[in-house]
């Protein structure tokens, strides 16, 4: 049997690559779904969690947040824009949102 997980991870790299998207453009969870449907050797796709996690969420935090996070039908990347505070003049940025994607398959993948 060979495993399918590497081909779903590359296509998805390869579907959500910085060559392929704006900067800044939104993620729905239907693009995700199709992505790994169009990998050969793939039965179905059951999309359990789509979500988003700050940058500043460091790899220990991802755990303790794994039960928080859900099934969303898109992620509104946002780009690079004016901070909005309570100090008049503050010309600082907020950085754009990027997007990373982590596949975790329940499941070995296999073709038979």
């Amino acid at each position: 049997m060979e495993s399918v997980e590497p081909k779903v991870r590359a296509a998805l790299l390869d579907a959500f690559s910085f060559d392929r998207r704006e900067l800044g453009q939104s993620v729905f969870s239907s693009e995700v779904i199709s992505t790994i449907q169009q990998v050969d050797g793939v039965s179905f796709v059951d999309l359990e969690i789509f979500d988003s996690v700050s940058e500043s969420t460091g790899a220990a935090d991802l755990t303790k947040l794994a039960p928080t996070l859900q099934l969303k039908s898109y992620i509104d990347l946002k780009l690079a824009r004016p901070r909005s505070g309570p100090r008049s003049g503050d010309r600082s940025i907020q950085p754009s949102w990027l997007t990373c994607h982590w596949v975790c398959l329940k499941r070995s993948c296999s073709r038979r």
